[in-house]
């Protein structure tokens, strides 16, 4: 998978990534590390093969059914997201972790980014985008919410909330 946009280039994570994509995750832990009930996904467990699981409610899923994707923008790695694709078919597309550097974060490249999903996945006709958040992540709730993430699927007790875009 590789979208671009400008500066913005969004493209399936190699392993030769590994060392970059690892000191991101670190500062995902850390700059999400107020709520440990969703932690970002570990980039190294995923491209070394295995499986992950996000959340504690859900199965472990693996590479036939979920993308990790490095973020760079002009030219330089600055995140990654997970997406977990419905499998085998087309029904929707989650957003499980998605993360940008604070070197890069509050200039609209998430937005554009996010975007630049939605066209992907509608184009391949998929029939909506989710995201599901920490309700403790004010930020995360309003980015969504502002892009068009307006159906709350679920809210569950041990703190994660799913919001869904139509596409």
């Amino acid at each position: 998978m590789r979208l671009s946009s400008g500066e913005i280039v969004v493209k399936s994570s190699e392993k030769s990534e590994l060392a970059e994509l690892d000191m991101l995750y670190g500062e995902a832990m850390e700059f999400e590390g107020f709520d440990r009930l969703t932690p970002p996904a570990d980039p190294a467990k995923i491209l070394r093969g295995g499986s992950s699981s996000v959340f504690p409610d859900e199965p472990l899923f693996d590479r036939c059914n979920c993308d990790l994707l490095s973020v760079y923008i002009s030219g330089m790695l600055v995140g990654y997201i997970l997406l977990y694709r419905d499998f085998p078919g087309k029904r929707f597309v989650s957003v499980r972790t998605f993360y940008v550097a604070g070197a890069a974060r509050g200039k609209g490249f998430g937005g554009r980014i996010l975007e630049g999903l939605v066209k992907y996945f509608s184009a391949a006709e998929y029939g909506s985008l989710r995201a599901r958040v920490s309700p403790r992540n004010w930020d995360a709730l309003r980015f969504l919410a502002g892009r068009g993430f307006t159906h709350i699927l679920s809210v569950q007790a041990d703190g994660v909330i799913e919001l869904e875009r139509v596409l």
